[in-house]
């Protein structure tokens, strides 16, 4: 059995020069370079896919036990570095 719990997140607006980018769950998941040491490590080792929101959706909600459970460390390093930011 997997437990999952029930994680608020907050959107961030992050500025640069020219644009802005919202921090949400797809952004933080696949695209946000500073997650890429945790991307790695957690999520590109096992997923090899395409990243395009969709497939983000797929993810999220897989019966795949295998799936479940890796997605589930994933989000856990990440929260463990949001939570010390």
């Amino acid at each position: 059995m997997v437990l999952i719990k029930k994680i608020e997140y907050t959107f961030i607006v992050l500025f640069n020069e020219d644009n802005y980018i919202i921090e949400d769950e797809y952004h933080v998941f696949f695209n946000c370079p500073r997650y890429d040491d945790i991307r790695r490590n957690y999520l590109f080792n096992w997923y090899t896919g395409p990243t395009e929101v969709i497939y983000f959706y797929n993810i999220m909600s897989s019966d795949n036990e295998k799936t479940t459970r890796n997605t589930a460390l994933f989000i856990n390093q990440l929260q463990k570095i949001v939570n010390n930011t």
